[in-house]
């Protein structure tokens, strides 16, 4: 399911961050990544080219329903395994309405319904996930010799530099998938990939023990998540998404860069 792949870099640096001691990059990753599919993404792709959008009412109630929920969780200053577990419900309630519907659908299918996997096309995915857990522990690595080098907060280097760089499997999807003219396409992999951060993404680490949320999340990051998450939801009910307002999406973007490292 391409919302998914797409999230396995997010998966798995959040799985190695908790493993190796910095709960807190978790938060700050899931945070970032979704603000940044939001606002750099969603906002490029549409300063690149107007979207016209039919977003369903069961895609956007379970994208904001997810996004409110791990921003309550997360508002207290940690997550906890119980808090992990109310949001595999909404992940598996997110499958669940993913089978009532078709193509563009929150986690929509990279290949027919029905249609056979090649033996090589699943070594080609283990092998994938391979790399990419062996990319995503390095990555966790690097930010905590850069974090001290430059005394920067991990959750810091996650919640900016790290969130983008593990969106960038859902920016190639949207981008080929709005060259082909599939924008249901572009929202599926976009809010389906958000709702998987906040629900599964999150949930899975939070049984290795519990994950703290620092000041860059719970000060800048949770509110311009709220804020970025209400105006794209109000965009999308209008049918489009235009121009003039992907690039206010991406003004918003590097303004959130920008506070992030001049107030951290």
């Amino acid at each position: 399911m391409l919302a998914i792949s797409t999230s396995l870099p997010e998966l798995l640096t959040s799985l190695w961050a908790a493993k190796t001691g910095f709960g807190s990059m978790v938060s700050a990753t899931v945070v970032g990544s979704n603000v940044a599919n939001i606002l750099l993404i969603l906002g490029g792709m549409a300063a690149w080219k107007t979207l016209h959008v039919d977003v369903s009412k069961i895609q956007l109630g379970l994208w904001i329903s997810s996004t409110l929920l791990i921003s309550m969780f997360l508002i207290d200053g940690n997550f906890t395994w119980i808090e992990g577990v109310l949001m595999l419900g909404v992940f598996l309630a997110a499958l669940s309405a993913n089978h009532e519907q078709d193509r563009g659908s929150l986690f929509s299918l990279p290949f027919s319904k029905g249609a056979d996997l090649e033996p090589r096309a699943v070594l080609v995915l283990a092998a994938a996930i391979l790399a990419a857990s062996g990319c995503s522990y390095l990555s966790v690595l690097a930010l905590e010799n850069v974090s001290e080098l430059w005394n920067w907060t991990p959750s810091l280097l996650a919640v900016s530099l790290l969130a983008v760089g593990t969106s960038l499997p859902e920016m190639i999807s949207a981008r080929e998938a709005l060259k082909q003219g599939d924008t249901s396409m572009v929202l599926g992999t976009l809010l389906g990939s958000n709702v998987f951060n906040a629900s599964f993404v999150m949930a899975v680490p939070s049984f290795f023990g519990a994950l703290t949320v620092n000041a860059e999340v719970l000060v800048v990051g949770i509110p311009l998540l709220l804020v970025s998450t209400l105006l794209a939801a109000l965009n999308l009910l209008t049918g489009k998404l235009s121009r003039q307002e992907g690039f206010v999406y991406l003004v918003l973007f590097g303004a959130f860069q920008l506070q992030m490292f001049n107030h951290f």
